[in-house]
């Protein structure tokens, strides 16, 4: 009998190393540990950022982290190793911007990828001082101990490396789901804390858990004759808040479908911690795809 796997490290998983010889250029692999059907877009987003965050930050200079990047995923990438090239677009005192391109090593010409751009900044350098200054509140749902464990009897890798918690909405792949308002809320927490060398937790463990937007436009297309798949074209994230090194690990996504048209769809998200803190604000658009495969129980 096969041992079960053990929760992947998502820093190490999207850990890229610069090809020395080729500057802009850096490797990093991915297994399907992190995988729905493919890699999940979100943890493709965070390989990017974090080959751009080493171009970012230069030596003996405060560290520059992401506060918004889009990510627009042109084909589908499969488990394997990757190529990042990093290109930078404008290098101001305070801010940096660039653009990454992931790859398959592997792939063909019409194995494009996904195209990243992103903004870099000292957060030392603020004008309005180190305070963050949040003008929505946190939603009122249950906390990570007051609501159902998200799981299933097969779930995808990807979930195997979280602990889920459903604070809002319905489970899609049960036999009673039912058609209802386009939001879901659910509690996410690493069961391999990506902490850094400070205690906090990594910001490039944001985007993972934002790319779960697709739960709020399946709550409100309801039950289909085929399940419904619906792929990002594109993840947009505002990186709002920095990680604390005294968090729990827990992070609320309050996710709003917007719209379902031409095959198409729309949803944000916001991104809390567990102590109300507003972390991240992300955008999405999916394509509507069906597929004949069984529900989970």
């Amino acid at each position: 009998m096969t041992a079960p796997r053990q929760p992947a490290d998502l820093l190490q998983s999207i850990a890229s190393t610069p090809v020395t010889a080729r500057p802009g250029i850096f490797r990093a692999s991915l297994d399907n540990a992190w995988s729905f059907i493919n890699p999940s877009g979100g943890v493709l987003m965070s390989v990017a950022l974090d080959a751009m965050q080493q171009v970012a930050t230069q030596p003996g200079e405060p560290r520059r982290v992401p506060v918004s990047a889009t990510a627009t995923f042109c084909s589908a990438i499969a488990e394997g190793p990757l190529e990042v090239t990093v290109v930078t677009l404008r290098a101001g005192k305070s801010a940096q911007q660039l653009r990454a391109h992931v790859r398959p090593m592997a792939g063909g010409p019409s194995d494009i990828g996904l195209e990243v751009t992103a903004t870099f900044a000292d957060a030392s350098a603020s004008p309005i001082g180190a305070d963050i200054h949040t003008f929505v509140t946190m939603p009122d749902v249950p906390s990570p101990d007051a609501s159902a464990r998200y799981e299933a009897k097969s779930p995808p890798p990807f979930y195997r490396n979280l602990d889920v918690r459903n604070a809002y909405g319905d489970v899609w792949w049960t036999a009673d789901w039912k058609k209802g308002p386009a939001r879901t809320a659910r509690w996410f927490r690493y069961l391999v804390p990506p902490t850094g060398a400070d205690g906090a937790i990594d910001v490039l463990a944001i985007p993972p858990i934002a790319d779960t937007m697709a739960s709020a436009v399946h709550q409100a297309l309801g039950p289909q004759q085929t399940m419904l798949l619906l792929p990002s074209l594109d993840l947009t994230i505002h990186f709002v808040s920095p990680m604390k090194s005294d968090a729990s690990g827990w992070f609320l996504v309050d996710s709003h479908g917007h719209a379902a048209f031409s095959g198409q769809a729309s949803a944000r998200a916001e991104v809390w911690d567990a102590e109300g803190r507003l972390v991240a604000l992300a955008t999405q658009t999916m394509t509507i795809r069906g597929r004949r495969v069984p529900r989970m129980a």
